[in-house]
């Protein structure tokens, strides 16, 4: 008889013999490439990040947390998912892989109504300009500021050694991922998962961080003893394997941004936190450190070996965005903009033309598509691939443009309803764990809108009511098709009064019957003041 098949565990590498000598170094790389293709994640052990630093990084962490409420939120999450930045209380923040994925929207409503239990701090670069640091005032916790960067560049350096390695183990230049990320476009996450009521999670009354992954190239996670975090187990979808802390490692996982960037040959692996015990879901403190890549330069995949693999990555994002634009023309209101997604399918579009150019480069202008057929194949995938992803984004941005338009002259004003809706949510969420409001893409959002929306929406808003006011005696919202007839029977629904016409005044009393243009009676009929009569 077979026996049942085990479930994988997490590998562990020990980093000690990375800068001990040649053999050492390469075996360490193939050990962490090889866990990044087979599992998605990875325990580092013996890293150079000195562990008296991480110990005094939890203990920052845990001094923050305890502050009061209005303490914290003198450092508050900038308005909008873009920003990555400030103190998210619980609630504010809502992860969940499958409102990312496509899924039907009345199943995204239902998971926004499950707050996510857990606060926040993001921090960055003091040097980028598109993604500023909020401070606390220094009175507030005389000291964080200054170990916090410390411990950004830090953890910065020993991320660095972590994409040589990867680099090495997939016989590229040592620097090659590394060039890529400039450190200014990282961000470091101190995290708290408060107590709360095993029950709430259990009843779906609450969530403490659902199943998703990671944008970006690599994250590092450092964990407290709590427990709690999981892995997808990639051998059957849907289960979970726990990863159990171990003290001082590392937990490294893939990002989307690295697996595209390895074709496909790295896992991108889901992880989630769950209850620790069947009691009080007691407190849970970790440090992550998300991995960017920057914008300009970035590598190009690893290789064409696998062209399935090829075509799938490059059609899925696109067909994202195509999906949610069929389904937004069949709403009535407009769905939240889907800003990871766009951006993620802008970037495979410059990934994809600075490959064309590096396939070029070498052949001076004189390339020949019949003497290098795996070249012009390669180049005909590129070009066909930035074709669909343009005309994907340009459907996408027409179909929401329409319904913008559509809502505008329907005199639904979704600024203010969006305003008055945050307001609400923002009211309820800072006192505590009551806060629904979702961070679409992981960030404390506000609006369903792009900026470039909300600007549109104003000044096609301003426009159209511009154009109202100079025909206040025609109704612009009225049906184009002329009528078969000018006059019409009618019977009064109820009463409306008297309407003033051209052949005189009419007077609208109940259950009276009368014989009227349809063009004086058109609007009170969509009313339901009257009924044409056949």
């Amino acid at each position: 008889m077979t026996s049942p098949k085990s479930k994988p565990s997490i590998p562990v590498v020990d980093f000690s013999h990375w800068n001990t000598n040649e053999t050492s170094r390469q075996r360490v790389a193939q050990e962490i490439v090889t866990a990044c293709k087979e599992v998605g994640f990875v325990y580092i052990t013996n890293h150079s990040l000195p562990e008296s630093m991480l110990g005094e990084a939890f203990h920052w962490s845990e001094r923050f947390f305890k502050l009061a409420q209005d303490e914290k939120l003198k450092a508050p999450h900038p308005p909008g998912w873009a920003v990555h930045r400030g103190y998210s209380w619980p609630g504010l923040e809502k992860v969940s892989q499958a409102m990312s994925t496509g899924v039907d929207e009345e199943v995204t409503e239902q998971l926004r109504e499950i707050p996510d239990i857990k606060e926040s701090y993001d921090i960055g670069s003091d040097e980028n300009q598109s993604q500023q640091n909020q401070w606390l005032p220094e009175e507030s916790l005389t000291g964080f500021r200054d170990f916090m960067l410390r411990f950004y560049w830090e953890c910065f350096r020993v991320g660095g050694e972590i994409l040589q390695a990867l680099a090495i183990g997939l016989d590229l230049d040592e620097n090659h991922l590394l060039d890529k990320h400039s450190g200014h476009n990282n961000q470091l996450r101190l995290l708290h998962y408060p107590p709360i009521p095993a029950e709430s999670i259990e009843s779906n009354r609450a969530a403490r961080c659902p199943a998703h992954t990671d944008w970006g190239s690599i994250t590092m996670l450092f964990q407290d003893d709590c427990g709690g975090l999981e892995v997808e187990d990639i051998t059957s979808p849907g289960s979970y394997i726990p990863a159990t802390p171990i003290k001082n490692a590392i937990v490294m996982n893939v990002g989307d941004l690295l697996q595209m960037w390895s074709n496909g040959l790295f896992s991108l692996t889901c992880l989630s936190i769950q209850s620790t015990n069947s009691m009080d879901i007691a407190k849970r403190r970790s440090l992550t450190k998300k991995c960017l890549g920057t914008e300009i330069d970035q590598p190009s995949r690893v290789s064409y070996q696998d062209p399935d693999r090829v075509a799938t990555m490059y059609g899925e994002l696109g067909n994202k965005l195509v999906q949610h634009a069929k389904r937004t023309q069949s709403l009535a209101h407009l769905p939240p903009y889907q800003t990871e997604i766009v951006r993620a399918v802008t970037r495979e579009v410059r990934d994809l033309d600075r490959d064309v150019t590096r396939l070029l480069a070498p052949f001076e202008g004189a390339f020949n598509p019949s003497t290098d057929p795996a070249v012009a194949c390669a180049l005909l995938v590129d070009h066909l691939c930035m074709r669909r992803n343009k005309r994907c984004l340009l459907a996408y941005h027409r179909v929401r443009t329409e319904k913008l338009e559509e809502l505008c002259w329907l005199g639904v004003d979704i600024l203010e309803q969006q305003q008055q809706q945050h307001a609400e949510q923002g009211g309820a969420g800072v006192g505590g764990q009551n806060a629904t409001s979702t961070a679409l893409g992981g960030g404390g959002g506000h609006s369903s809108l792009s900026p470039e929306e909300e600007e549109y929406f104003r000044l096609y808003g301003d426009m159209l009511a511009a154009y109202k006011g100079q025909w206040t005696d025609i109704d612009l919202t009225g049906t184009l098709e002329p009528p078969r007839d000018l006059f019409i029977d009618v019977r009064v629904l109820k009463d409306a009064g008297e309407i003033q016409t051209e052949y005189g005044v009419i007077n609208l009393t109940k259950n009276s019957q009368l014989y009227v243009r349809q063009g004086d009676v058109e609007r009170l009929i969509s009313q339901g003041f009257l009924e044409r009569l056949s």
